[in-house]
């Protein structure tokens, strides 16, 4: 693909200016704007394959170069390895420069599958950050790719638990540390407004990448006017962990005590009396016990 210029002849660029004709109109301005953003993702683009050519055909004499440009460390280094981490077949023209080093720690599968989804629904720099954090740092998330197959942030936000819930209701969302700012963002699109939560603190020793994470977060959302039905219960248990994922009954007991029936819960494990329970190991057991009856 050839780079188009974006200005036309009413707009004249040298090394230190760019001076635009009188009588712009708002809409030839702004279409400026966006061409100077592509140049300048394209810039780094351009860097990044100099510099890889430069190492590839002169090994460590290129670096002398470098001391010529003037640019900054870090400049070189993310321009080099993100041109490096992205043939040029794979490099999306429509998507910004910093999308594409934003999913560079990902493996190859995972950065189209996030820039696809970047491309689909329009995502913001900040939401596709959100995006990486789901699919990266599976050590501190207890590698949960391996237990189970896993959302992103904005289809879990998109299921219609507005629609599903009454005027008047109760939300509570469990969330972990990495994911506690984004899980403000869910509360908000299924129509509920956060106003407390629970801790469950784990006596075992967790993992993490700073504080070693024994504990995880049940935040309460309210929709309408809906009464917390017991204001006796503490805001935390230390409870033991059990399967993966699966969170403790007691917890379960104290959301019967502070919130009216009935109940639903998504993303479920087992069938609960009492609960309606909506998670795909929830079909799986009800196709056994299908083929049990026959």
């Amino acid at each position: 693909m050839i780079l188009s210029w974006p200005f036309d002849s009413r707009a004249h660029a040298c090394e230190i200016a760019l001076q635009l004709d009188e009588g712009l109109s708002y809409e030839e301005w702004s279409k400026m704007g966006i061409g100077l953003q592509k140049l300048e993702g394209s810039a780094m683009w351009w860097l990044g394959d100099w510099l890889n050519y430069g190492e590839l055909a002169y090994g460590e004499k290129y670096k002398d170069a470098l001391e010529k440009t003037d640019y900054a460390y870090d400049t070189l280094r993310t321009a080099k390895y993100t041109a490096k981490g992205f043939a040029m077949d794979r490099r999306r023209s429509n998507l910004p420069w910093t999308f594409h080093h934003e999913v560079l720690s990902l493996d190859k599968a995972e950065q189209d599958q996030v820039l696809d989804l970047a491309e689909t629904e329009k995502l913001s720099q900040a939401k596709l950050r959100t995006e990486v954090q789901l699919y990266g740092n599976q050590a501190t998330r207890s590698s949960t790719g391996k237990n189970y197959e896993g959302m992103t942030v904005a289809q879990i936000a998109a299921l219609p638990v507005k629609e599903l819930t009454t005027e008047n209701a109760h939300l509570h969302l469990w969330t972990t540390n990495g994911f506690l700012r984004e899980s403000f963002e869910v509360i908000e699109a299924w129509g509920f407004e956060y106003k407390s939560c629970l801790v469950w603190v784990k006596p075992q020793l967790g993992i993490g990448n700073y504080w070693r994470v024994s504990h995880e977060f049940l935040l309460f959302g309210l929709k309408g006017e809906c009464p917390f039905r017991d204001h006796s219960l503490k805001s935390w248990m230390e409870l033991d962990r059990g399967e993966h994922s699966v969170k403790p009954e007691p917890i379960r007991e104290a959301i019967e005590l502070v919130s009216p029936a009935p109940y639903l819960e998504l993303f479920g494990r087992k069938t609960v009396d009492h609960w309606t329970v909506w998670g795909n190991e929830i079909q799986r057991q009800l196709f056994v016990a299908e083929e049990q009856l026959k």
